[in-house]
């Protein structure tokens, strides 16, 4: 749902005289600077394109080493956590 909303509101909303709040949860979505990436570079916006490919680098770096730091122990196949404070 998260892709259809970064995808379709762009469309039917100016996204330069859109609301904040409009603005921060459509940006927030990193899928919505890959949509809005073609017409940025027709207008000429190249900056902006070039702060949607390092927000979106950044996301994927966060989510890249969430997955890694998941999956490099056998925590999740046992099922045994380690928490703070002792218990397992």
């Amino acid at each position: 749902m998260p892709l259809m909303l970064s995808y379709l509101l762009p469309i039917f909303i100016d996204l330069s005289t859109a609301n904040f709040g409009i603005k921060l949860l459509l940006y927030s979505i990193p899928f919505t600077h890959a949509f809005m990436a073609p017409q940025n570079m027709i207008m000429g916006n190249t900056a902006q394109v070039l702060y949607g490919i390092a927000y979106q680098a950044a996301v994927f770096t966060v989510f890249v080493t969430l997955a890694a730091r998941l999956f490099s122990g056998d925590a999740l196949l046992t099922l045994r956590f380690r928490f703070p404070g002792g218990r397992t």
